[in-house]
């Protein structure tokens, strides 16, 4: 039986916050993130890995945490939410809405990114997909892009977060249906933040 992919994000507020990538609670909480993602890697129920992979994992790849790429944003909600067939890179399609904008000013520029909600059938889920790709792709990170989630409902002051950019899960089992990020979620520049490129033991 084929898993699903079901990562969804997305909102923002526009300024670059100058201060939670400096902070130790920051700090301290991103590591915990990244602890609770090693966890579920390394549990036989959650892992996306196979049994060989899974057994030899020691912890995923990921860059330095940069403050630069805590950026706040701002958030546009969209005119038209209704659901439609979002591509993945196994060439199903998964039911999502287009929830919005997100704005930020990344390398001195402002940057827009669209920000989804998958519509599975047993309910929406609770946070909002932004899939980007970025100038790293097929080099240093995931060839397809990646993700970042907004947990819902949206906080009063958003925040983007690339230090949580995290590969699809159709990175480490192509079983996954893994949503394709639209072009206008490509950025130019590199990001380097976030999760690395994965490469398995096994084909």
């Amino acid at each position: 039986m084929r898993r699903t992919l079901t990562i969804c994000l997305g909102l923002l507020l526009f300024v670059q916050l100058p201060v939670l990538a400096d902070n130790a609670d920051y700090l301290e909480r991103l590591i915990r993130y990244r602890d609770n993602v090693d966890f579920r890697f390394r549990d036989r129920i959650l892992s996306p890995l196979n049994e060989t992979d899974r057994a030899a994992f020691t912890g995923l790849d990921y860059f330095d945490p940069d403050p630069d790429l805590v950026l706040a944003a701002r958030f546009t909600g969209s005119s038209d939410r209704s659901v439609f067939a979002m591509p993945t890179y196994d060439r199903r399609t998964l039911r999502y809405s287009h929830q919005g904008t997100v704005t930020v000013r990344l390398g001195g520029q402002t940057v827009q990114l669209k920000a989804f909600r998958r519509e599975a059938d047993g309910g929406r889920n609770n946070f909002l997909l932004v899939p980007f790709r970025d100038a790293t792709n097929g080099t240093e990170t995931y060839a397809g892009g990646r993700y970042i989630e907004l947990p819902l409902p949206l906080a009063a002051q958003p925040v983007l977060d690339f230090n949580r950019a995290a590969n699809p899960l159709c990175a480490y089992d192509a079983s996954y249906a893994c949503p394709i990020p639209p072009p206008e979620n490509r950025l130019l520049v590199p990001i380097r933040a976030g999760e690395k490129r994965y490469r398995p033991l096994t084909p």
